[in-house]
């Protein structure tokens, strides 16, 4: 809240609407879990009746420093003897790209058949892992909870559906604007298509990888 009131009157009404958008969604009843996440994505996306997106008024208002790595990349999932798998975004994830561009180092990939959906913690061997979920029964901000809460050091949503679209971005079903959160995940997280399932979710052994954006 600090941050929105210290910005500039078009980024503040922005990140004002996008809460609002949120809190009205909310309120619907029988919302999908997923549909705030949507909604405040879709809010964020720039259109020709919409105008800049808040994303892009972050990088407008915001210290360079800050401002630079909200400019738009590509996420890639880098996986050992494979070629890099690219990746839709969660809008949190740029607190975690260091220098080279690497999010989290080179990790043993993790998929648990008795918990497909991530909708509860990993066991143990999610620790300082990157633990992979498919997509469909929680929210995003639920399953990347989980895996924090497992000592993961990356996750994995790979999608349910053949529709892709790269223009979206995972958002948390929490009050938020352009990545900025009160309580962001110390986990980043990015979502592959769904032609990648069996990869990820086949129990190939060895499996290892990490997530770069680029």
């Amino acid at each position: 809240q600090a941050l929105a009131q210290s910005l500039p009157g078009p980024a503040r009404e922005a990140g004002a609407a996008a809460m609002a958008l949120e809190q009205r969604v909310r309120r619907k009843k029988g919302v999908d879990p997923l549909s705030v996440s949507t909604a405040m994505c879709r809010s964020l996306t720039p259109t020709a009746s919409s105008g800049p997106s808040l994303a892009g008024l972050a990088q407008q208002y915001l210290p360079e420093h800050l401002g630079s790595l909200l400019r738009r990349k590509v996420d890639f999932v880098e996986i050992e003897g494979e070629r890099p798998i690219s990746a839709i975004s969660a809008d949190w994830s740029w607190q975690h790209v260091k220098s080279d561009g690497y999010m989290c180092p080179s990790a043993a990939v993790v998929f648990d058949p008795e918990n497909p959906y991530g909708r509860r913690t990993w066991g143990a061997d999610a620790s300082g892992s990157i633990v992979v979920a498919i997509r469909g029964r929680k929210s995003f901000g639920a399953v990347v909870r989980n895996a924090e809460r497992s000592g993961a050091v990356g996750l994995v949503l790979v999608n349910n559906t053949d529709v892709w679209n790269e223009n979206f971005e995972m958002c948390l079903d929490s009050l938020g604007f352009a990545g900025l959160y009160l309580t962001p995940p110390k986990v980043p997280a990015v979502l592959v298509p769904k032609s990648a399932r069996q990869l990820f979710t086949g129990g190939r052994p060895g499996l290892r990888a990490r997530l770069v954006r680029r």
